[in-house]
């Protein structure tokens, strides 16, 4: 476990990019990060459509953001939880859901790894 933006707890885990480019990397989406640590505030609302390990939504969150997250992949989705605990006082702020987002509804064969 390491200490990532904002003292966002976050567990790198081997082979999972979601986590291991957090430690890597810092904000590995650099601008993109810094745009949402610039402008999100307390009451804003943020999507996070296939969230992988969570690191967005967390660092959503840690700028008091209510973050609504999917993730359709079980194991990664585990993952998510698994970070969104190691961060009790941001757990409030986040929903999760285990689903994919789009525009029909159905089902759809989703791919874990290569």
């Amino acid at each position: 476990m390491f200490k990532w933006e904002d003292e966002i707890e976050i567990r790198a885990i081997r082979g999972e990019t979601g986590t291991t480019e957090c430690y890597y990397l810092g904000l590995y989406d650099y601008y993109e990060m810094n745009l949402v640590k610039k402008y999100l505030k307390t009451g804003d609302i943020f999507l996070d459509g296939g969230a992988n390990s969570g690191s967005w939504g967390l660092l959503a969150a840690s700028c008091g953001a209510k973050v609504y997250a999917f993730e359709p992949v079980p194991r990664t989705f585990k993952i998510m939880n698994e970070m969104i605990e190691l961060n009790p006082n941001l757990k409030d702020l986040i929903t999760v859901n285990m689903c994919a987002v789009g525009d029909t509804e159905g089902t759809l064969l989703m791919t874990d790894g290569d």
